[in-house]
């Protein structure tokens, strides 16, 4: 019979299959009965196991196709997906009232207002409720009262009528594939609430009262004791005590993501590992039985899994630490990598979407690493004289954190690169600051929670601990400013390469008597973890030889449009951007320019101060390092265009003023600024006919980039005698009603029409007219919408555009009008 951890093993691997491929589940029942009949049959012992092998591998695939087939099959977005096309149209006009629980506390909106996570359980449809279930990520807009917030709380019944639309799936190269996508949304809709005062909330059932009133409780003794001090350690503490990180700003939260610490702020395995060891500890100081105190301990820890709430990392960490007190209970000592193999088994079974959720991959990686680190890290600590006493235990936990450490980083190094673009050494040294800060924090804050009210001198104690913890917290991650070369953004590369890295690393940790094999088997995954932190010859991505490349790329609502010129320098005119704290332009354009070959941008454009065109700029300006960056006419008072000036300053990148006459000229390509004119007065805001258009002509091939030109400017267009074959042109302000004028389209007559788009954008746009004037014409539509990126690729004669979805299109010169 094979030992536990390769049943584990097996058990994960299966689910893992069934959920990540298409498999369906009832192919994989059948495959197990088969499997089944053929064990039962008298044969070698050899024979059996492995037919028990497979019973186990297809039952958990059946398993995990099952767990697949349920997270994508919501009723309610099939639903709304008939209602859509019964209107022939993805937005809903009319809002539809709603039934469900709130799965989380409500948090404060990005803009104000409220965000509700309600899982959904019928809605009133023709006056009548009907049963129909899904998860909604609803909006609450406008100033909601402050009681509101408090009223919203996980488990409560909620009654509100929001206006549903389809989540926005944004589809670039580089980007994930849809299956990927879907599976790890946490919500299957979106809506909007538009008052507070329309949403009725009820109470929930008794625990869930509980649970909401305790954690209100440490969000006061928190806010009471250390937000006067520091409202920044206010947030940081109350992060690592219930996981709510509402009260840190996005700089401290990117700065700690640098550092690569900001996983002591999120609870997870080490956070139930300090709290499991407290309560041993203390219990056993008053509570003789090892039994009594192992149940008691397992007790609490349940208990703060269900308080804190269900976020998967919580269950995760209190799954194992449940799993290693019950062990205990049965008097049962096993190793810790056997109880890893099994934890990783129950946390599958229990959730099997976990083995796409990047989170497990980060703790059971992290945890695997510190299992092998430290184990090796005693054995070498053994062999090394030092001062017994104190000195000695000193050494052996400074030895123990720097290999856990040291093993943790190498073990999730190309999972980091892969979903995160980003490499870190710093940890390596901030984590001898960080994790002990962040035990002090947590005991401190456990401390300040249990006093506050009825012991005030012992509670003022407990609260200067944990603020001078988490100020140190915070304050050792500008290590990184100090050595920026401690951190870096790579752009992600071929999954083989992490798959042999992980192969030879395993392959080196097995073969120890096998000397020469093993030391191949190192050098193959250094070579392979160099490649994957380096990302060489990403440039091979670009245009062909002597071909222009414009994409337009998946960004919802807002533009931003990469061209690869045949000279192999690059511009990208404007960088996307959503409010909130969403950062479009480092995790979708910088992704999608490296799939694209573009290592080093040579010239940012942003076209003018709107957020949905200069929102992902600062981003983009620090991920791809731009020699120059280009504006129209600035808005001095713009948060996000004072926030992309200093960024440039500090890099010492050009800034440059483009007006309406200036020409450059890139190899072959002939550039050219139509708008804006040098303007007469100072701007107080954006004005969408201040955006820069540029027109690039290359042989027989003209581009037209209008950003969100309008009226104003179309009625100024220049002649167009000579104009080449074929235009492209990018549709002006995502096809409002305020652009594309007939005289406008007249004049252009464009080829191909770009409209860069959201998918049921609450603007309407693009306006259903303004796309059959195009039509009429004889253009043919792309939508970022509908079709994901757009790539169009022309050698000057010959236009071929292809696009995210699937669509194929050719232009050639012999097309006339």
């Amino acid at each position: 019979m094979p030992p536990g951890p390769i049943w584990s093993t097996l058990v994960i691997a299966g689910v893992a299959i069934g959920v990540m491929t298409s498999i369906e589940w009832g192919w994989a029942v059948a495959a197990a009965v088969a499997c089944a009949s053929i064990a039962v049959v008298p044969a070698s012992r050899r024979a059996r196991d492995i037919c028990l092998c497979a019973v186990v591998v297809c039952v958990s695939v059946a398993y995990g196709g099952y767990a697949r087939t349920a997270a994508l099959s919501s009723t309610l977005a099939m639903w709304c997906a008939d209602q859509a096309a019964l209107r022939g149209d993805a937005r809903a006009e009319t809002p539809i009232e709603v039934q469900g629980h709130l799965e989380r506390d409500a948090s404060p909106g990005a803009n104000g207002g409220a965000s509700l996570a309600i899982a959904v359980e019928r809605v009133r449809v023709s006056g009548a409720w009907r049963e129909l279930s899904g998860r909604v990520q609803a909006t609450v807009t406008g100033t909601p009262p402050p009681a509101f917030l408090d009223r919203c709380v996980a488990g409560r019944l909620v009654v509100a009528p929001v206006l549903l639309r389809e989540l926005q799936e944004l589809r670039n190269p580089g980007g994930a594939s849809p299956l990927w996508t879907a599976l790890r949304r946490s919500a299957d809709l979106a809506g909007s609430i538009k008052s507070a005062s329309l949403v009725d909330v009820q109470p929930g059932p008794p625990w869930s009262e509980l649970t909401a009133r305790i954690r209100q409780y440490v969000r006061r003794a928190v806010t009471d004791a250390i937000a006067p001090r520091s409202p920044q350690s206010a947030g940081i503490v109350t992060a690592i005590l219930i996981g709510d990180r509402t009260g840190l700003d996005d700089e401290t939260q990117r700065r700690l993501q640098i550092a690569g610490t900001y996983h002591v702020i999120a609870i997870s395995g080490g956070n139930i590992a300090i709290l499991t060891t407290l309560c041993l500890v203390v219990f056993r100081l008053l509570i003789r039985s090892w039994r009594t105190v192992s149940l008691l301990t397992l007790v609490i820890v349940a208990g703060y899994g269900v308080v804190v709430g269900s976020q998967p990392s919580v269950e995760r960490a209190v799954v194992a630490a449940s799993i290693y007190l019950a062990l205990g209970l049965a008097g049962l000592r096993t190793p810790a990598l056997p109880t890893f193999f099994v934890v990783g088994a129950v946390v599958a079974v229990i959730d099997p979407l976990a083995v796409v959720d990047v989170s497990a991959w980060l703790s059971f990686g992290a945890t695997l690493g510190i299992i092998v680190g430290a184990t090796r890290a005693v054995q070498f600590a053994t062999h090394i004289r030092v001062p017994r006493g104190v000195l000695d235990r000193i050494w052996l936990a400074a030895l123990g954190l720097l290999a856990a450490t040291c093993t943790a980083e190498l073990a999730l190094a190309p999972v980091a690169a892969a979903v995160f673009a980003r490499v870190t050494v710093a940890g390596l040294l901030l984590n001898f600051i960080a994790i002990p800060a962040m035990t002090l924090a947590e005991v401190a804050g456990f401390a300040l929670v249990l006093l506050h009210g009825w012991w005030g001198s012992a509670a003022h104690v407990a609260a200067m601990a944990a603020d001078y913890s988490a100020r140190a917290l915070v304050d050792s991650s500008r290590l990184v400013d100090l050595v920026p070369e401690l951190a870096w953004r790579t752009p992600p590369t071929w999954a083989g390469w992490s798959a042999v890295y992980y192969g030879a690393a395993c392959a080196a940790l097995v073969m120890r008597g096998w000397r020469w094999p093993r030391r191949a088997a190192v050098i193959v995954a250094a070579v392979c973890l160099a490649i994957i932190v380096t990302a060489p010859g990403m440039e091979s991505a670009g245009p062909p030889t002597g071909w222009l490349r414009l994409t337009m790329i998946d960004v919802g609502q807002g533009d931003a449009l990469l061209v690869q010129f045949p000279t192999h320098q690059s511009l990208l005119v404007d960088a996307g951007g959503v409010p909130g704290t969403f950062d479009i332009g480092g995790r979708v354009v910088a992704p999608a320019l490296w799939a694209l070959g573009v290592r080093r941008l040579d010239w940012l454009a942003v076209t003018h101060d709107d957020n949905d065109h200069i929102g992902g700029a600062k981003s983009v300006l620090r991920d791809l390092s731009p020699r120059e960056v280009w504006e129209g006419v600035p808005v001095l008072r713009n948060a996000n265009w004072l926030a992309l000036r200093l960024a440039a300053a500090a890099r010492g990148v050009v800034w440059r003023s483009m007006r309406s006459g200036q020409v450059e000229q890139v190899g072959s390509v002939l550039m050219q600024v139509l708008n804006p004119p040098e303007p007469d007065w100072e701007r107080q805001k954006a004005r969408n006919d201040d955006s820069m258009v540029l027109r690039l002509r290359f042989g027989d091939v003209e581009l037209v980039l209008t950003g969100d030109m309008g009226q104003e400017v179309e009625d100024r267009w220049p002649d167009e005698t000579g104009a080449p074959p074929i235009r492209i042109l990018k549709v002006p302000h995502h096809g409002s009603r305020s652009a594309s004028s007939p005289h406008l389209l007249e004049l252009v007559r464009p080829s191909l029409a770009l409209v860069s788009v959201g998918a049921a954008n609450l603007f309407g746009h693009p306006a259903p007219d303004v796309m059959a004037r195009y039509t009429a014409i004889g253009a043919d539509i792309f939508r970022t919408d509908q079709d994901g990126a757009v790539i169009v690729e022309t050698n000057g004669a010959v236009v071929n555009v292809r696009t995210m979805s699937g669509r194929r299109f050719t232009v050639r010169v012999s097309r006339t009008w």
